[in-house]
């Protein structure tokens, strides 16, 4: 919270400081605003009167364009000592930032009338921008494919919302819809998982969900993509009974294979 402006002018006769502050003080992330704090503030140069223009009217307006304001009106205080304050006073202003967070700047504005007249602007900019969810992950995508296993890989997000990610979730349902119960796997800050425990045969659906530090914590869901797990087939081994994996061999490399069976004149997936 470090972004500072300051607006000085100085009035002759008698040597008058009039200056504006604008300090970035806080930040909402559920509002999407920051707070800045304006503030009007007068003293006496080191050689101004004590009692000048104690009796004239006027006005000191610190103001944020489009925004709002800070505002003294009246008589300059008098007996005030060289080098004295004559006033300080702060408003807290609330700048609205865009949909993905960003706030490009604002133009300050000092009015001194009345006592002087002078008009100054200057240009805060530099806000943090306020962190948003992380665009979607990539669709999954799917690689050693087994009976009960199954490795899914993605791209991470393309934008982080303006806070780091942290982790990614990875949802999937038993089924192509993507309909009743699902399961998730334990949230860690990786873009690829070996999902076990699954049925030979099955079809799967998943998704994937980046999170970060903002309010809104998870990005929409990736893209969706399914998977069918490999049948498989049962082999009896010392007396049990074990579920093993088929695999022929192509071109000299060994590769895992689904079973078929036909059953009813119609060929269905084993396992």
């Amino acid at each position: 919270m470090a972004q500072t402006t300051r607006i000085a002018f100085t009035g002759s006769s008698p040597s008058t400081v009039y200056a504006e502050g604008a300090d970035l003080v806080a930040q909402s992330q559920a509002g999407n605003y920051s707070v800045i704090r304006v503030s009007a503030t007068c003293w006496n140069g080191p050689s101004g009167s004590t009692g000048s223009f104690s009796n004239n009217q006027g006005a000191h307006t610190a103001a944020i364009d489009g925004v709002g304001q800070t505002q003294r009106t009246g008589t300059l205080p008098s007996g005030v000592p060289q080098n004295g304050l004559r006033w300080d006073q702060a408003v807290d202003l609330g700048v609205g930032h865009d949909a993905a967070g960003n706030q490009g700047g604002v133009t300050l504005r000092q009015t001194v009338s009345g006592w002087h007249n002078n008009v100054q602007t200057a240009y805060l900019g530099g806000f943090p921008r306020i962190p948003k969810k992380a665009s979607p992950p990539g669709t999954p995508t799917f690689s050693s494919v087994l009976p009960t296993s199954v490795v899914v890989s993605w791209a991470g997000s393309a934008d982080n919302g303006g806070a780091g990610i942290d982790s990614y979730l990875l949802r999937y349902w038993p089924n192509a819809e993507g309909t009743g119960a699902y399961t998730d796997v334990s949230q860690v800050n990786n873009t690829s998982r070996i999902v076990t425990g699954l049925t030979p045969g099955k079809q799967y659906r998943f998704v994937v969900y980046a999170h970060n530090g903002s309010a809104e914590g998870y990005s929409s869901a990736s893209g969706a993509a399914v998977v069918r797990t490999l049948s498989g087939m049962w082999t009896k081994y010392l007396g049990a009974w074990k579920r093993t994996v088929p695999y022929v061999k192509v071109a000299g490399v060994w590769t895992a294979i689904s079973v078929f069976v036909k059953d009813a004149g119609v060929w269905k997936r084993g396992g």
